[in-house]
């Protein structure tokens, strides 16, 4: 009798883990189309994408995104994604990672001189005026949020602290901004604070916002996540030497540089409000709990 042979060879083996783990890697990317140009954004290691058929959260979240910008992806914890999917709730929606862009500026080609005028407009925000006209502007959009319930929730910031650029690169600018507010969820008061790093990156002629979240003692950790999950993303862009030279050309001279600038805080303070999010999560949850025996 003829010995029997296995169909795996031990290079078809490490060939279908290949194969394996380049699926894995593109079933956790998200592709998106802005004006026309592709783009990948992998989604960070232990985070999924929040789609719009997991509901009521996508939509409880899209209410924390400014009428000005325009979000492309939210990512949260896989453990939450998972309870989502089955009808739970999130349980860990402090840290969270988002992609957005300003609207107005989704035609618009950003060259590299461009991104300087940007980026010069990012440091000249951080200042006491800034602070102020964001918290004005938290309270104009938040000022009532309704949850999936019918409920009202006003969200009211009392501190805004706007931290010093910690990284710069010729194409991305970083800093973080801290947040104190008040949830009133149906006249019980709780006080808040969250953490956002906010990067502008220039990527293909665009200028993409990347948002990641976390509770106010995880300054650093939002950081260091924010500087690997851009490094991920230009890696997963290659920008090639035509558009590497248009870029180089154009200087769109005409663009109003402080809105873009001053749309991409309200998306890091907007966004940042996570507790009120997850206010309305436990009163959900609660609402439709059993009454104890």
């Amino acid at each position: 009798m003829k010995p029997r042979h296995s169909i795996f060879s031990p290079m078809k083996t490490v060939r279908l883990l290949l194969v394996l783990l380049c699926l894995h890697t593109t079933l956790r990317a998200v592709e998106i189309t802005i004006d026309s140009e592709p783009f990948t954004i992998p989604a960070p290691r232990g985070y999924s994408l929040l789609t719009d058929d997991m509901q009521p959260w996508a939509d409880i979240a899209k209410r924390y995104v400014p009428s000005t910008n325009k979000q492309y992806a939210l990512f949260m914890p896989d453990t939450d994604i998972t309870l989502v999917k089955i009808g739970g709730a999130p349980q860990n929606n402090n840290r969270r990672y988002a992609v957005q862009m300003l609207i107005a500026g989704e035609h618009d080609f950003i060259g590299n001189a461009d991104f300087e005028k940007i980026k010069n407009g990012f440091r000249n925000q951080m200042n006491d005026n800034a602070n102020a006209n964001g918290a004005a502007t938290m309270k104009k959009i938040s000022d009532t949020a309704l949850n999936a319930d019918g409920g009202n929730a006003s969200t009211t910031v009392n501190n805004l602290t706007m931290l010093p650029v910690h990284d710069e690169t010729s194409r991305s600018v970083s800093c973080s901004m801290l947040t104190k507010f008040t949830v009133n969820d149906n006249g019980y008061d709780q006080i808040m604070e969250s953490v956002a790093t906010i990067t502008f990156v220039h990527l293909k002629g665009k200028v993409l916002y990347l948002y990641v979240y976390a509770p106010k003692e995880d300054l650093e950790w939002s950081r260091q996540a924010s500087k690997e999950w851009l490094a991920e993303i230009m890696a997963a862009n290659p920008v090639s030497a035509a558009m590497a030279q248009r870029e180089q050309a154009e200087n769109h001279s005409g663009f109003n540089w402080f809105s873009l600038g001053k749309s991409g805080f309200q998306g890091a303070i907007i966004g940042g409000i996570v507790g009120a999010i997850v206010v309305l999560m436990k009163r959900k949850n609660k609402s439709k709990s059993p009454p104890p025996a």
